[in-house]
């Protein structure tokens, strides 16, 4: 019976290896397209878009008062500079002179401030999101010489989220206006192909798996010293750092610690049992970064994508538990203001 069922299955001469090889591309194709074509809860999804929205609003906010000194003629970087500084073909083709004045300059950073509200809040997210990039990739490159990691890292995942909701219906799309608009509710299911989140999920590991096999040849990193000398520069520290013998062995676990965590990121997320403690010590590590240096929105944007490593029940968990805490926090100054 069994050489019978072989028999049904294998095509007349073709021997058992090549049956084998046959049965492991078929079982590899069907892993391929679960990976990136199944539908997925789009609520990670919606989480993403709302934390790149929030990491954008903060760059905004930090460049507004320096849009005409950095950003116009009439400051230090005239838009001839931005043109030879560049090979993109942004500042050639999209720079031309009239652009350096003021009121354009200022009139699209207004555009720019504006399709990140709508983005926020989810309104035309297909078209807000492709002016967000178009107004990103314009403003970095006018004037580059600002622009750091976190804002390559905010470019790319505007750009994949552009792309991302070329294919996403209205109703689909979570904890926007366009579903309240769609549907007349933000509750509800919504399903997205899994690649939306994939490309953002890829771009996070890669930017840890490259810094971290950057930090593991670099001996600052495994003496321990990075991380202290990091922190007592100036130019990125906020506070400095007393100098103390104590503080050596702390520093030097952290730092080797933070090496390695970078370095396994995309092992630690992709095993079960260890993605949410991965998860606990990133953002643990960009809430540091965030108190103690400064560096612009990176630890922003990292923890803005964070939900495309979560599910969407632990999103939907902690949505709740949040508003379950505000509420009380409520009712508590409602009581203390009727008791007084």
């Amino acid at each position: 019976m069994a050489r019978l069922r072989i028999g049904r299955g294998r095509p007349p001469g073709e021997t058992a290896f090549v049956t084998g090889v046959r049965g492991l591309g078929a079982a590899g194709l069907r892993s391929w397209n679960r990976y990136w074509f199944r539908d997925v809860d789009g609520l990670p999804l919606g989480a993403v878009r709302i934390g790149v929205a929030v990491a954008g609003v903060i760059l905004w906010l930090g460049m507004a008062p320096q849009i005409v000194h950095f950003y116009t003629n009439a400051g230090e970087w005239p838009i001839e500079a931005a043109r030879t500084w560049s090979s993109d073909w942004i500042p050639r083709f999209l720079m031309p002179d009239f652009m350096g004045a003021i009121v354009p300059t200022v009139a699209l950073f207004s555009v720019w401030g504006a399709a990140l509200t709508a983005l926020l809040v989810g309104w035309r997210t297909s078209a807000v999101v492709w002016v967000n990039w178009l107004c990103t990739m314009w403003f970095l490159n006018r004037n580059g010489t600002f622009n750091n990691g976190g804002d390559e890292v905010f470019r790319l995942v505007s750009l994949y989220l552009a792309i991302a909701f070329l294919v996403v219906p209205p109703a689909h799309r979570a904890l926007s206006l366009d579903r309240r608009r769609a549907t007349g509710s933000f509750d509800g299911p919504t399903t997205v192909p899994s690649w939306t989140i994939r490309m953002v999920q890829i771009q996070i590991m890669v930017v840890y798996l490259v810094s971290g096999a950057w930090k593991m040849v670099g001996p600052p990193w495994w003496d321990g010293s990075a991380l202290y000398v990091a922190l007592d520069n100036p130019a990125f520290s906020r506070f400095g750092v007393p100098r103390a013998d104590w503080l050596r062995i702390p520093f030097t676990v952290a730092t080797v610690s933070v090496a390695l965590w970078e370095f396994l990121f995309p092992l630690l997320v992709s095993t079960p049992r260890l993605r949410r403690p991965a998860l606990w010590f990133g953002t643990s590590l960009h809430l540091g970064i965030l108190v103690f240096m400064s560096i612009g929105i990176f630890p922003f944007i990292m923890l803005g994508c964070y939900p495309a490593f979560m599910t969407a029940g632990e999103i939907r968990s902690g949505f709740v538990r949040r508003a379950l805490q505000v509420k009380a926090a409520t009712r508590r100054s409602a009581a203390s203001v009727v008791s007084s």
